[in-house]
């Protein structure tokens, strides 16, 4: 695993797209890391690797959740409800208070240190009005454009909203096999209108400016 993030940094270093790198995702291959020291040291080894390569971007190390010393605090919140997102992520406290996934935020030893919190996966809103996949789904369903919209700019407010995000990230621009919960068809066709996501994102609704 080592070799093969060498390589990527080597071979990626240079793209202007690259803003962040993030060798582990959601504890998959360290499935005990919140107790097991080793599987601690083995995601703080590939931390302090990646940063000897490339001191130029942060190194999110478990992106979700049971984080050890990354550069930056990321939470996967998957609820459909903007008023419980809003309430996840109104304060430091109840953001250090979740168990997003059923899992600590940070693994045994390791706390907060003052790292920008980002919510690098939420939404997963199924939308497929023109869908011929058997079996897909999403984290909650819509039947149409109207439900979709009003689903969308309700969570995306929640986030815009929230004092102590700085940043994030939505699950997920476009429908992947059978995850049919992107803004975009597998086809990059249109759910919504662009310019509706735009205003949304923006904050430049009705209910916004009234």
């Amino acid at each position: 695993m080592y070799a093969e993030w060498q390589e990527a940094v080597e071979r990626d270093y240079n793209h202007p797209c690259i803003i962040a790198w993030t060798p582990l995702n959601e504890s998959w291959g360290v499935q005990e890391i919140k107790e097991d020291k080793y599987q601690q040291a083995h995601c703080n080894a590939l931390i302090y690797m990646i940063k000897s390569m490339d001191a130029s971007r942060v190194v999110i190390d478990n992106d979700g959740w049971e984080h050890t010393c990354g550069d930056l605090l990321t939470i996967h919140d998957y609820s459909s409800s903007g008023k419980v997102l809003k309430k996840h992520f109104e304060s430091m406290e109840a953001v250090l208070a979740l168990c997003p996934g059923r899992r600590s935020l940070f693994a045994n030893g390791w706390g907060y240190q003052g790292q920008p919190v980002f919510l690098t996966e939420f939404g997963g809103i199924r939308y497929a009005p023109e869908s011929d996949v058997k079996y897909s789904w999403g984290y909650c369903e819509t039947d149409n454009a109207s439900e979709f919209t009003k689903k969308y700019e309700e969570i995306m407010k929640a986030v815009r909203e929230s004092p102590v995000l700085q940043g994030y990230c939505y699950t997920q621009l476009t429908d992947v096999e059978t995850e049919e919960n992107g803004l975009l068809t597998y086809q990059r066709g249109l759910k919504i209108p662009l310019e509706t996501i735009r205003a949304i994102n923006n904050g430049y609704t009705k209910e916004h400016n009234s």
